[in-house]
Formats: C-alpha cells, sequence, structure tokens
C-alpha cells in the first residue's frame, strides 16, 4: 500500500464506447488503483461513465465541453475546468482528443496542476480536412503544446509529422500504441448461434467492419465493395457494427446496389467479440485513423484485415502477411484483395495467425500500461515536492 495516491484526472469529450475511449478505458482498467486516485472528466453520462462506474473509477460531467467551436461555451469550460482543478488539486491531467485536450491543457496550465500529459489519437490535421482548416489548426495545436509536459502519439506516423511541422519538440513526445486485452472466447455453439440470430447460413463467408457510419470511416466504401464482391462469391455475407448520421444513407445504398439481403447492420453492440467471433475477414475503410481499435480487436481473434493504407492502418497491418492494405476510397482495391482471401482459405489462416501473433508482440494492454505508467511514476517524481510523493 502507498501512503498517497496519486490524483489523476482524465478528459474526454463524449461518454460512448469507441476507439478512443476504450483505449483509455484500457489503460484506466490496468492501473494500480492502490497508487492511483482515478477520475474522469466528459460532457454528460452515458456508457463511457456506466463502464467507468464499473472499475470504480468517479466520473465528473461538464455540459459546457462542445465538440464544434462554440466560443461562448469554450470559455466558460476554460474556465470551469480552472475552477474544478483548483478545486480537487490533482497531480496529473491527462487530456484526449483535439478540443478538450486544447481546453484541458491551457487550464491545467493555469491552475497548477504539476504535470500535464496530452494524448494525440490523430491530428485533426489531415489528408481530408480543408487547407484553410490546417492553416487554423496547425498553429492552435502548437500553442497547446506549450502547455504539456508530454505528448503520447498512438502511432508513429503523428510522433514524426508534430516534429517536422514543429508543433511539438522531440524531448516532449513519445510513441505509445493503444493496447487492448484479449477477447474471450467462445464454444463453437455458442458462434453458430450468433450466426442464426443473423440470419446467416453456417457455410458462408463473413466480412465485418465495425465503426461509427461517418465520413471519417468511409462506410459508403464498404458497402460498394460488398455489391463487388458479391458478384463473384454470392454466398459471402457482410457486417457493419456501429450507428451515426449515415446509417439510413447506407441502408438505402445496399438496397439500390441490389445486396440488402447479404448486409446486416447491427448499430453498436456490446458483443462485439462474438460477432468478430463468426467473422473471416475484417475490413476497415477509414479515411483517417489514429490507431484503430477496431482492428486490433480482430487482430486478437485471429482475424485477417483487409485496410485502407492510412497512416495508423499501415503500422498495424503488414501488407501481405496480416492482412492487405488498399488504396483509400477505392472500393476496386478492396473488393480484389477480399477476393483474394475468399480464394485461399489457408493463405486466410495463416495471415490470421501472424496478425495474432503481431497483436501479442506489440499491442496488448500490458505493453501500453506498463509504457505510460512509466511516464506518469517519472514525471511525478521529477515536478511534484518529494514531501509529496511516497513511492
Amino acid at each position: 500500500m502507498y501512503k498517497r495516491r496519486i490524483k489523476i484526472i482524465h478528459i474526454q469529450l463524449l461518454p460512448i464506447m469507441s476507439g478512443v475511449q476504450k483505449a483509455m478505458f484500457e489503460l484506466l482498467s490496468g492501473l494500480d488503483q492502490d497508487r492511483y486516485e482515478i477520475m474522469v472528466l466528459c460532457k454528460e453520462e452515458g456508457e463511457l461513465t456506466e463502464e467507468l462506474r464499473k472499475l470504480s473509477v468517479r466520473t465528473i460531467t461538464m455540459g459546457t465541453l462542445v465538440r464544434p467551436i462554440n466560443p461562448f461555451l469554450d470559455i466558460l469550460a476554460l474556465f470551469k475546468l480552472y475552477f474544478l482543478f483548483k478545486k480537487i488539486k490533482p497531480d496529473i491531467v491527462h487530456t484526449h482528443s483535439s478540443k478538450t485536450g486544447f481546453l484541458g491543457r491551457i487550464s491545467a496550465h493555469l491552475a497548477g496542476v504539476p504535470v500535464v500529459f496530452h494524448t494525440i489519437q490523430g491530428f485533426a490535421v489531415h489528408q481530408y480536412s480543408s487547407r484553410i482548416s490546417n492553416m487554423f489548426l496547425i498553429p492552435i495545436e502548437r500553442f497547446a503544446a506549450h502547455y504539456a509536459d508530454m505528448h503520447i502519439s498512438v502511432n508513429e506516423y503523428d510522433r514524426i509529422y508534430a516534429i517536422k511541422k514543429k508543433i511539438i519538440p522531440p524531448k516532449k513526445i513519445v510513441t505509445v500504441y493503444n493496447g487492448i486485452r484479449n477477447f474471450n472466447s467462445y464454444p463453437k455453439e455458442s458462434m453458430s448461434r450468433v450466426r442464426e440470430s443473423l440470419n446467416i447460413p453456417k457455410d458462408s463467408i463473413i466480412v465485418t467492419q465495425v465503426g461509427r457510419l461517418w465520413k471519417q470511416k468511409a462506410p459508403h466504401v464498404f458497402v460498394r465493395t460488398a455489391a463487388k464482391v458479391l458478384k463473384s462469391y454470392p454466398r459471402t455475407f457482410f457486417i457493419m457494427v456501429g450507428d451515426g448520421a449515415s446509417k439510413q444513407e447506407l441502408i438505402s445504398l445496399s438496397k439500390n446496389l441490389g445486396i440488402s439481403e447479404h448486409i446486416r447492420f447491427l448499430g453498436w453492440r456490446k458483443d462485439v467479440d462474438r460477432i468478430l467471433g463468426i467473422t473471416d475477414i475484417f475490413v476497415l475503410t477509414s479515411l483517417w485513423e489514429g490507431l484503430s481499435i477496431a482492428i486490433l480487436e480482430a487482430m486478437a481473434k485471429k482475424i485477417a484485415v483487409v485496410a485502407s493504407d492510412i497512416k495508423g492502418n499501415n503500422e498495424l497491418v503488414v501488407d501481405g502477411k496480416t492482412g492487405y492494405l488498399c488504396e483509400p476510397n477505392n472500393s476496386n482495391s478492396f473488393s480484389e484483395k477480399i477476393g483474394l482471401l475468399i480464394n485461399n482459405r489457408e493463405h486466410l489462416k495463416s495471415m490470421g495467425e501472424e496478425a495474432f501473433n503481431r497483436f501479442n508482440k506489440y499491442f496488448t494492454v500490458d505493453h501500453m500500461v506498463k509504457q505510460i505508467d512509466d511516464l506518469y511514476q517519472s514525471y511525478y517524481r521529477l515536478k511534484v515536492k518529494q514531501d509529496k510523493a511516497d513511492i
């Protein structure tokens, strides 16, 4: 036991269990609560706060945190965060995502928080953002970086990019890959029931994508890929796990392409491990990513991955060994690679095994937790008065 626990506040925006939130959740579930007093602040109640309470993590909500730029609410949130930090007196504040990262880093610095961390789950600046947006956001990121002691990039590309663009000095940024726990294994009879519940024949190939249904994930590419694959492989079924603004548009597209009988839109599921348990090929058509938790979940289930060749994805998938990388926004490229795997089941199986081996070597939750725990301890010792520490 420790005489005094290190008080740490993590700041998220949305209380959902999407990739960014899952990565933080895995970290918090792995930290020693005898050493850390953990709190999480986000906009409102939701699935994330429910799951955190199961870990005995205190949750705080702040309705003035909003995703769009809103000068009035953003300034109000900045002051609220400042006064919250002055009241709670955390030893460490750890922010996530662009908006909360900006407000959280500045308010924590102004409130005199000894140690400030920020995790970059992919910069808001990318090839699909506008030139005006890029001109605006890079200086903001550069300004906010002054107010953090250490930045954690979840992929190597963004670390190098931040240094090259002089957003963050080399000594203030490290790469720590996201990590997850290995999924449960369910008996075959349980998996057959999952197929039956989705009205999918047991001898068919199942191709799955998991993610929010919005432009970043390019879900329309998945639907168009499905239509092309079905022309050559009519006993293939496609599953989309996730929800979002594009859902009805995607359902209409599947009907217009005549494939609605072969595609399942499941919305968000708490049993993603069961869905992956019946999956033969995992697909991710994203246009930009940080480091995809969905791909990691597939790798942990020994599933070959067909993904867009973008930053993050190409640090997870070894092209031709653990899966295939495809040209972004190109359903022809995706359908071709999926066809290669359907045609060669032995290759499909061996790629899944290689994906699992790579997951175990680099992307387990234990790897991630140890690296971040070591950073916390190092900066706590360095910046918090020694008479407060007993570690």
